[in-house]
């Protein structure tokens, strides 16, 4: 008898300990989203850090948390993550503005997003949709890194002549001068040899 008791204080005590670890936890997710987010993205959790910046942005209501949850969905190659949230940066009123404000090694940031975001289109199947996507954002230029090299090299690692056939006829009417011509000649060969296999 004595020992039911002690098992039943126990069984008790430790349902009362797990208990409130998850309320604190669910109080820390909604008090804190953003430092969660962080803490989640260092140790390498990010499909868990784009769901806590995605809710501090719905709060914020701050472009840069909706940036901090597409990279983080990007760095967990989740594509409906990357498409859900870089959708939604895009279409954000200050990103044209915010661009400026994040440095990359190589390459603007703008080229990258949408370079990324029509990736994930592509990966969905929205083929047609992603090809539209990055030549909206060069329509008459070949800068380095650009989104367009970004989804031809998604292309070509599927061996998909048709998007690099699309691509490929898209890019004959840009006429570029320097750097930019090396670069979309380079491009544009590895899609000849994919378009003529």
């Amino acid at each position: 008898m004595l020992t039911k008791t002690i098992l039943k204080s126990i069984v008790v005590t430790l349902a009362s300990i797990v208990m409130l670890l998850v309320m604190g936890f669910a109080v820390l997710s909604l008090a804190f989203p953003l430092t969660l987010s962080r803490v989640s993205a260092s140790l390498g959790l990010y499909g868990v850090a784009t769901h806590y910046a995605g809710m501090e942005y719905e709060r914020s209501k701050d472009i840069s948390d909706l940036a901090a949850a597409t990279q983080y969905a990007i760095f967990a190659e989740d594509d409906r993550l990357i498409e859900s949230y870089g959708d939604q940066l895009i279409e954000h009123p200050d990103f044209y503005a915010y661009c400026p404000t994040e440095s990359m090694e190589n390459g603007d940031y703008q080229q990258y997003i949408f370079g990324r975001l029509a990736c994930a289109k592509y990966n969905l199947g929205d083929k047609e949709r992603a090809v539209s996507l990055v030549f909206s954002v060069n329509e008459d230029a070949f800068p380095a890194n650009n989104a367009i090299i970004y989804l031809a090299l998604s292309a070509i690692d599927a061996d998909d002549k048709a998007t690099c056939e699309d691509i490929l006829t898209r890019l004959e009417t840009f006429v570029v001068e320097g750097d930019q011509k090396e670069d979309l000649d380079n491009i544009k060969t590895i899609l000849e040899e994919i378009v003529n296999e």
